[in-house]
């Protein structure tokens, strides 16, 4: 057991509450291994056999969307720890990881993990780990929505009433026919700077002769 490992280790939230004798055990379940900048340390899908503790450097967790988009839902830095949830299911991994920058990544196997669990205090801890990252998977979710609400309301074509017409008017089934030919007016009755499509004002040809409005009430 390397004397840093175990230093390493007592400063991990998972093992914090742990004796000096269970901590030695425990530094004795883990072996090392670096990666190189964008290195995968496993891929989404695939079975998982391991716990992971980043010694040093950096991870980011992440999905491929199928537009063929990366998705990053985290990163892991020094001292934190991923790869559990297969190791408690059974399931694959949920996501990729892969070394953002040259990494040193402590891992151990299944069959120790159940060891691990066999203490009350990593258990606890575990525990309130698994429930902080439902809160940030919550969150994340809440800020998708939210986007993708503010998408849909911004891609959505207005409707155009100078196209549709009034809202208070009924639809005319010949929409091939112009205004002139739908109402016997010319345009001469009406203002030239003014839509009478927008208007629903009723319009007089003189004192004693009104004219229906052309969005009736």
């Amino acid at each position: 057991m390397k004397v840093d490992q175990y230093s390493f280790l007592r400063e991990v939230a998972l093992f914090e509450q742990l004796s000096d004798e269970e901590l030695a055990e425990v530094a004795g379940m883990f072996r090392e291994r670096t990666y190189r900048k964008n290195d995968i340390v496993f891929f989404e899908e695939d079975t998982g056999n391991y716990m992971y503790i980043v010694k040093e450097g950096r991870v980011k967790v992440s999905r491929l969307l199928p537009n063929g988009k990366e998705m990053i839902l985290a990163f892991r830095e020094t001292g934190e720890y991923f790869g559990e949830m297969s190791l408690l299911d059974g399931g694959t991994s949920a996501a990729t990881v892969t070394a953002v920058i040259p990494s040193t990544i402590l891992f151990t196997t299944q069959r120790d993990f159940q060891k691990l669990l066999s203490n009350a205090s990593i258990n606890t801890a575990l525990l309130r780990m698994l429930c902080s990252r439902c809160r940030e998977a919550w969150s994340q979710i809440e800020v998708l929505t939210f986007h993708n609400a503010d998408a849909r309301i911004r891609d959505r074509p207005l409707p155009s009433f100078a196209e549709e017409g009034c809202p208070h008017q009924e639809r005319d089934p010949d929409r091939s026919k112009t205004d002139a030919q739908r109402t016997g007016r010319h345009d001469r009755h009406f203002p030239r700077n003014r839509n009478p499509r927008l208007e629903c004002t009723p319009i007089r040809r003189g004192p004693d002769r009104p004219v229906p409005p052309l969005c009736p009430e």
